[in-house]
């Protein structure tokens, strides 16, 4: 019979897994014959089933959308490793119980929510109630209670996703410039976004190791740049609106560069130019 402890708390910043506690417990099982007291004859095994109450996953769920977010459940038995439990409603676990007498604190439960499960989740309030049941191996008896979840998402988020590098080819000889357009996607729940360019010299340029040409970046929402906002270096620019789909591409960048090409010798140029986005 455990004592069934609080509730389950976390907390997303849009960063990085959940892995949340429960509070330690203890678990009584014994068998008891006659004159043994209740819960002081010899100690036997058991094992650990939960389910969520109105859901045959392993769900949380928003309390106003009904939007749901998987996790993973696992006992901890003392300083062992956390047992994995994947299946709701299936007994696992052969672990040694406690008497009453000397019944200190040995297990807990492990819920663990993944950020790539978060990511494109709505802020808000994401529970679920465990049922959970734990079994005396030998007599059958059974103890159960009620574990809550909760998981709370409280920031808007924002990703960019295939943003690929950027080809201008080569030089013809005759060309004034040399281009190139790529398009990518921002998605997220933030409502806007301004978004920043870097070269890695700390100035829009490509080199050789010897000669430098300079380059412009302009940014537009759509497939196409070429007639975008030209881009400061290293200034967060521009109100853009957040789409909250992360497939298909939504904004690009066209690279144009600015040095006469005849100017430089003939080589391999290059630049590292960094894309970010930031809601607002």
């Amino acid at each position: 019979m455990p004592a069934y402890p609080g509730p389950v708390s976390g907390n997303w910043n849009g960063v990085g897994d959940v892995v949340e506690y429960s509070g330690t417990m203890c678990v009584v099982a014994t068998r008891d014959r006659g004159g043994d007291p209740p819960g002081e004859g010899r100690i036997r095994r058991y094992s650990v089933t939960a389910n969520v109450i109105g859901n045959p996953n392993f769900e949380l769920t928003e309390t106003t959308t009904s939007a749901t977010i998987p996790f993973s459940l696992a006992y901890q038995y003392r300083n062992r490793a956390p047992l994995a439990m994947p299946v709701p409603g299936t007994p696992y676990g052969n672990f040694r119980g406690r008497r009453i007498s000397n019944c200190n604190r040995q297990s807990r439960f492990e819920v663990f929510v993944a950020e790539a499960d978060m990511l494109g989740m709505l802020p808000g309030t994401y529970q679920a109630t465990l049922n959970i049941t734990h079994t005396n191996l030998t007599t059958g008896e059974t103890a159960s209670g009620t574990l809550d979840i909760v998981l709370v998402i409280n920031v808007d988020w924002i990703q960019l996703n295939f943003l690929d590098d950027v080809d201008l080819g080569s030089w013809d000889g005759i060309a004034a410039n040399l281009t190139a357009n790529e398009s990518f996607n921002v998605c997220g729940t933030a409502p806007q976004y301004q978004i920043t360019a870097t070269g890695g010299s700390g100035a829009f340029t490509i080199t050789d190791g010897t000669d430098i040409i300079a380059y412009e970046v302009l940014f537009a929402e759509g497939t196409d740049a070429s007639s975008g906002l030209s881009l400061t270096h290293g200034v967060a620019q521009g109100v853009f609106t957040v789409q909250p789909a992360c497939v298909g591409d939504n904004a690009a960048i066209y690279v144009r560069t600015l040095t006469p090409l005849e100017s430089v010798g003939a080589g391999s140029y290059g630049d590292q130019l960094t894309i970010t986005v930031a809601p607002i």
